[in-house]
């Protein structure tokens, strides 16, 4: 209970304190994880609509594209209407930089990078509400997997941005421990000697979930088993960025006696879509 409080205070400072916007985003998400179909493709059906309507009006990009197409858009025809639009690829993020924002001096905003792992790094925009929005996703998506805001977690992460985003520094490391409750760990960094080192730590921290880029926790349930080495089992793994094979799941579950969840999702947008423990086919965010 101490933790979960020390979480939510945590969050409150990230937020500045905007938690009835917090709480009305998280129970809306959460809710519609376990409506039907229907429902939740009325739903999807308004938003998409809305959001088309805002960047047809306001957006030069998308300005120049309805004049051109002389695209109408419609409710009723939402999901046809957006057919018509160009995929936003990197490429048509870089070359339209200036043209896809309009209203910037009116929001409080970020500018964030891509991973680069294809390329050049791609800039986007991220505003406090997506960032609300965000941190709601990852919390209903994490409650799928078995985790909950304060349980203790083990990160094993390859996004080196990422990594020395949360661990630099004074206060950071004293964060992610007393009041997040994460530890984590480099998948950029899998020798024996690391894999050794990682594996004593989980057994030492005890996680309720492990956090894990798919090939790296695969590697490592490979070195435990090569090794006969013993592992403490949590509740739930989390699979990210990664093909995540039947085989591969059935591999890791076996070694570390536990669930595993696979789930999809990227730098931009964060969480897309996870397995739960019912089916294997993925909820959407």
């Amino acid at each position: 209970m101490l933790r979960k409080l020390l979480f939510f205070i945590y969050n409150l400072k990230n937020y500045r304190f905007k938690v009835f916007k917090f709480i009305n985003e998280y129970i809306k998400l959460n809710n519609s994880l376990y409506q039907s179909i229907e429902n939740n493709r009325a739903i999807q059906k308004k938003r998409l609509y809305r959001l088309l309507k805002h960047a047809s009006l306001n957006i030069p990009y998308y300005q120049e594209i309805v004049r051109e197409k002389r695209i109408n858009i419609s409710l009723d025809t939402i999901f046809e209407d957006i057919r018509k639009f160009p995929i936003l690829t990197k490429e048509l993020l870089r070359e339209n930089w200036d043209l896809l924002h309009s209203d910037l001096k009116y929001k409080k905003y970020s500018i964030n990078t891509s991973g680069g792992t294809t390329g050049e790094p791609v800039r986007f925009i991220q505003t406090r509400k997506y960032k609300i929005l965000n941190e709601c996703g990852k919390i209903v998506f994490n409650q799928i997997g078995g985790y909950y805001p304060g349980n203790r977690l083990v990160k094993l992460w390859g996004n080196e941005k990422d990594i020395l985003g949360m661990s630099e520094g004074f206060l950071k490391p004293i964060e992610n421990k007393f009041f997040r409750n994460i530890f984590f760990q480099n998948s950029f960094k899998m020798s024996n000697q690391d894999l050794r080192e990682y594996i004593y730590q989980i057994n030492k921290i005890k996680p309720n979930t492990i956090l894990a880029y798919v090939q790296s926790i695969y590697e490592m349930a490979k070195f435990i088993r090569r090794n006969g080495l013993a592992v403490f089992s949590p509740k739930s793994i989390i699979t990210s960025a990664g093909i995540l094979t039947s085989e591969m799941k059935e591999y890791i579950e076996d070694t570390f006696n536990c669930e595993v969840f696979n789930r999809y999702g990227s730098r931009e947008v964060s969480v897309i879509g996870s397995s739960c423990e019912v089916s294997e086919k993925i909820h959407i965010n």
